[in-house]
């Protein structure tokens, strides 16, 4: 139990295959107080219990289950929790482009927060280390996303690197524990993020709680993180842009991005009063 809320967490899978563990579930359905759903078709296909128990039901909506546009799948995917999502008691998204895509009446655009106890400023010869680059004193690109994730536009990336005319390496975010991720990033000269789209990306908030200096598209809500501050860029989807903004990054050795996790209330107590403000709104 944590700020006076008890919760039961059910996996109930990524894909509408999860729909079937929905059936197994009614127990704690019928112990709950409320439902709160992560991801659009959990969403969806957890629906029923809100009309059959009449049990207010939350939804978040994390980017593409909204905003897939790659592929008829993800179209059609998207279309299908667009127009349920006029149904749940509060849609909660995670940016003003996703908020317009919801049907819901009720809607808050509230961003996953970051954990700022495991994200923090490393020091770089200690990161490289944890991560086995000990003796490398290169520049050290990090791609903030997995290549096999057509989404994250590793292709982009790979352009952009071809002109930088420096000795460097590049990492991937790719089958990393977690609780390692905070090593690569502090280890890194830059992070860099090329998405074709993101509703609020975490990668980027967790960068910014290790002030490293950032490379991005200007895509989700990133723009309002990243806007004015020093070391971090906004660019376009071109490679030999995003190039020139990784050689500028470099410049930087840290940033102070950290600050305005806080000031923007994206660290997780800040984030977690938003979610329980939520409950009491519908529960009540």
């Amino acid at each position: 139990m944590r700020k006076g809320i008890s919760i039961s967490v059910k996996e109930i899978g990524r894909f509408f295959g999860g729909y079937r563990k929905v059936f197994f579930i009614r127990k704690e359905v019928d112990s709950a107080d409320l439902i709160h759903c992560h991801f659009g078709h959990v969403g969806t296909i957890c629906l029923p219990w809100r009309f059959l128990k009449h049990k207010p039901v939350v939804v978040s909506y994390c980017g593409s289950d909204i905003l897939g546009n790659r592929g008829m799948k993800q179209v059609f995917f998207s279309r299908i929790n667009s127009f349920f999502s006029r149904f749940p008691d509060c849609a909660i998204v995670m940016s003003s482009e996703m908020a317009a895509k919801i049907k819901a009446r009720k809607k808050k655009i509230i961003p996953y927060g970051t954990n700022t106890e495991l994200f923090k400023e490393i020091d770089i010869s200690h990161a490289r280390n944890m991560i086995g680059l000990k003796d490398y004193k290169g520049a050290l690109v990090l791609f903030l996303g997995e290549k096999r994730v057509p989404v994250k536009n590793f292709c982009l990336f790979s352009k952009s690197l071809a002109h930088l005319n420096i000795e460097f390496k590049y990492l991937v975010l790719e089958d990393i524990p977690y609780a390692e991720v905070p090593y690569y990033m502090n280890a890194a000269d830059v992070c860099v993020l090329t998405s074709h789209y993101e509703g609020s990306p975490n990668v980027i908030k967790e960068a910014m709680s290790c002030n490293r200096p950032i490379v991005s598209v200007d895509v989700g809500d990133v723009r309002g993180f990243l806007d004015g501050l020093r070391g971090c860029f906004i660019v376009d989807r071109d490679h030999r842009q995003i190039a020139d903004a990784i050689k500028k990054a470099m410049e930087f050795r840290k940033t102070d991005a950290r600050q305005r996790i806080f000031e923007l209330g994206f660290d997780l107590d800040a984030t977690a009063e938003k979610i329980v403000k939520v409950y009491r709104e519908i529960y009540n």
